[in-house]
């Protein structure tokens, strides 16, 4: 009797001027949805709902017509966000979904059974989905697991897979989730990360030969995201090809991405040319707004086979199968593809892509202030030569070199921080003093180096005395600390 009291007086808010329902219990809900039902009409005020561990399968969207956020979380049966009425053969001939015409705000979390968001969602702008473990594809639907439209379905209209105003996706933990094909043209985050089964953007039409599906009608228009500005995947294990127009993206992060080879990813061969008989076109490869461009803990990407002409930020972590490629101007090609705009290199465990780094002429990269190097014999030889650095040069980071003994740094005039870390060998700076504009000097794990920085006492310490701000080891030796 209490529980039907309480009930009503949620039921009497949303009768009254409520513009936000919370519910966590399944009795609640159900009261309420009979009678809203029993009313005839729909709910005219409600704009945020809010709903935990319900046991419902279906979310009535078509009863809140106002509805502006909708959260939804811990629901383990949720099937759908439409009505039992909008599931079934009925679909294939359907000429218009349920949905809501003012949703602005959509989250779905560990919903285990939900499988479709197929519904109208014109003004929705912002959507996340978190552990929805049966959840295939976006739209959701329509779809058999060969990734082609349903059979029979000549009526299948994509109109209603648009979603025209969505700004924020992020799918994570999605672990059957293999497909993205709808039509984003206002999309400019797209963060997917743990979604095991996804090999592609945009995910579908193309077979394992990299052409579309036999028979299929696909169209690249809806596969294009052309507001896109920041990308990330992570941990996608087998996500191998990121093919598709990117005109206005500027951040792009990949990591632990497996079986991706190369960037763009698709209609390459081994020779990194086009497949035989594909048609092929060189401006999807390329990013002509990318920034920055971080790529971690993918360990057979070969190749970057893309220009990247705005490039100011590059991030290269344990890509170990990495080699130069044309895009960085790693390589002899026209001095056309190199990106001038470049202002900071950071190359960890990529042993091939190091291997070369003589032969980079950095002083091609006129805009370069930083630069971080570690973990490659190969680069202890050019950090010797003054001639390997780009001047002016303002930060400098070098890292896990064991056969590193000396460093020399005259000529660095516009030098502002130094790092030195991980270099057990490294027995001196250089005989010269260090650059007069240097504001800080980190030191840590040169225990040969850190002897001879010691303050006062330490042989070296005569070269950085003049410095501000210097970590040796634990310590912190700023201006204010020192001894007078």
């Amino acid at each position: 009797m209490l529980a039907n009291d309480f009930h009503k007086l949620q039921l009497e808010k949303l009768s009254s001027d409520s513009r936000s329902l919370t519910v966590d219990s399944f009795h609640a809900f159900d009261f309420i949805h009979q009678e809203i039902e029993n009313w005839g009409y729909a709910c005219t005020t409600l704009q945020k709902i809010d709903i935990t561990r319900c046991p419902l399968e279906f979310f009535p969207l078509n009863l809140f017509p106002q509805l502006k956020q909708l959260e939804i979380s811990r629901c383990r049966k949720l099937k759908s966000l439409s009505g039992p009425e909008d599931i079934g053969d009925s679909m294939s001939t359907r000429s218009s979904y349920s949905g809501c015409p003012t949703l602005e705000t959509l989250a779905l979390s560990h919903c285990s059974e939900f499988e479709s968001l197929f519904c109208s969602l014109p003004s929705l702008e912002n959507l996340k989905i978190v552990a929805c473990g049966k959840l295939q594809s976006l739209p959701g639907m329509d779809f058999s697991a060969s990734l082609e439209p349903l059979a029979g379905n000549s009526n299948w209209n994509s109109e209603v897979c648009k979603y025209p105003k969505l700004k924020i996706l992020s799918l994570e933990h999605c672990s059957n989730f293999e497909s993205l094909f709808c039509s984003l043209p206002s999309l400019v985050n797209l963060k997917v990360v743990a979604c095991e089964k996804l090999q592609s953007l945009p995910g579908i039409g193309f077979s394992t030969s990299s052409e579309p599906l036999a028979g299929s009608n696909w169209n690249s228009k809806v596969c294009e995201y052309p507001n896109l500005k920041l990308l990330s995947l992570e941990h996608c294990s087998n996500f191998e090809s990121l093919f598709c127009s990117l005109p206005s993206l500027v951040n792009l992060k990949v990591v632990a991405c497996g079986k991706l080879q190369s960037l763009p990813g698709m209609g390459f061969s081994t020779s990194l040319e086009p497949l035989a008989g594909s048609s092929w076109n060189s401006e999807i490869c390329e990013y002509p707004n990318l920034k920055l461009l971080s790529l971690e803990h993918c360990s057979n990407l070969k190749t970057v086979h893309c220009l990247l002409p705005s490039l100011e930020h590059l991030e290269l972590y344990n890509c170990g199968h990495l080699e130069p490629f044309l895009g960085m101007g790693f390589s002899s090609s026209s001095g056309s593809s190199w990106p001038s705009k470049l202002k900071s290199i950071v190359i960890r465990g990529c042993r091939k892509l190091l291997a070369g780094c003589d032969k980079w002429g950095m002083g091609r990269f006129p805009s370069l202030s930083t630069l971080s190097l570690d973990y490659s014999d190969e680069v202890e030889s050019p950090l010797k030569q003054r001639a390997f650095f780009p001047t002016p040069f303002t930060f400098l980071s070098i890292r896990d070199l064991p056969n590193l003994k000396s460093l020399e740094l005259q000529g660095f005039t516009f030098l502002y921080g130094l790092e030195l870390e991980d270099c057990p060998e490294l027995q001196s700076l250089s005989e010269v003093s260090l650059p007069s504009d240097l504001f800080s000097l980190y030191i840590r794990s040169c225990p040969l180096l850190e002897q001879r920085c010691q303050q006062d006492t330490g042989e070296d310490w005569p070269k950085i005395s003049n410095v501000p701000n210097i970590v040796i080891g634990y310590h912190d030796f700023n201006v204010k600390s020192r001894k007078v």
